[in-house]
């Protein structure tokens, strides 16, 4: 029988330990203000009838790609963008770049570009008296996405 292998504690990866990047009409910030993203990816199916059989194929179809961010509320970067197509009615897409980095981990370093991100729910302006932070809630769709890093097989896989 075989060793059974598990994986080390340290290798998960701590949230963290990372960064996001936005490029927009040319110019890169570091969204410094960010709490968390999230972006995912939906396969569209359609039930398939198959002869002979009582239940239903699965056939894949389109891919829609949609995300969503929490920020401290401390940047017009993302919010310009909403003031720009109120004003002119041109949307502008930007570029999200994703970085996974933590030290500890066997899994290394991992970077995700999110392309042509739309920006479709933002904040316009906020106060909360039982608050002493304040936290914005933003959602945005993606056309594609490339890996430029990708994690490591981690021993045992």
């Amino acid at each position: 029988m075989g060793k059974n292998v598990t994986m080390n504690a340290m290798d998960t990866i701590n949230g963290a330990n990372g960064s996001c990047y936005v490029t927009i009409e040319g110019s890169r910030y570091l969204l410094m203000q960010l709490v968390n993203v999230k972006a995912s990816g939906k396969i569209n199916s359609e039930k398939i009838p198959i002869m002979g059989q009582t239940n239903k194929g699965n056939k894949p179809g389109a891919i829609e790609y949609s995300g969503s961010a929490t920020l401290h509320y401390a940047t017009d970067v993302l919010r310009e963008m909403l003031y720009k197509y109120q004003e002119t009615g041109k949307m502008m897409y930007f570029d999200m770049q994703i970085e996974n980095n933590d030290p500890n981990s066997e899994a290394g370093r991992k970077s995700t570009i999110l392309k042509d991100c739309c920006l479709t729910d933002g904040t316009v302006a906020m106060l909360d008296a039982d608050k002493s932070t304040l936290d914005e809630d933003i959602s945005f769709t993606f056309e594609r996405f490339e890996m430029p890093e990708k994690f490591k097989n981690l021993s045992g896989m």
